[in-house]
């Protein structure tokens, strides 16, 4: 995917949907192995070039993957931040019931327990348990 990604990038730039799509396969196979630093870098590489709007159609799961990320590497507080944008993003997409919004609502809560934090999650979050 790598070479791919470099001929993509050179032939359509790096702003071009098959660069993005391959770009973001790169990172999810990366994800998928446990490889999250290195996840974590290359989905960077897709936030930087403004297109998470774009990917979010590819996966509505790239902002939990971020998340997920994170929290492998102990970064507790960013996971929440991410996993907060993930149910956000795909409540707004595909509603409060959709099964990837409840998802990341129950991360969101189970992250918020084990910090203690002192994060405000949304109320509609904390209200989105009782929905089960």
């Amino acid at each position: 995917h790598t070479k791919t990604y470099s001929i993509n990038t050179f032939n359509l730039g790096s702003r071009h949907p098959e660069s993005l799509s391959t770009l973001y396969s790169i990172g999810y196979c990366q994800f998928k192995k446990k490889l999250y630093q290195r996840a974590l870098r290359t989905f960077k590489k897709l936030m930087k070039a403004d297109t998470t709007a774009y990917v979010f159609y590819i996966d509505n799961r790239f902002y939990s993957y971020l998340a997920e990320c994170h929290y492998a590497l102990k970064k507790k507080k960013d996971a929440l931040s991410w996993y907060i944008e993930s149910a956000v993003r795909n409540k707004k997409e595909w509603g409060l019931k959709d099964e990837n919004t409840l998802e990341a609502v129950n991360r969101c809560l189970e992250i918020s327990n084990e910090l203690k934090s002192s994060i405000q999650l949304p109320k509609w979050i904390k209200r989105a348990v009782q929905l089960k």
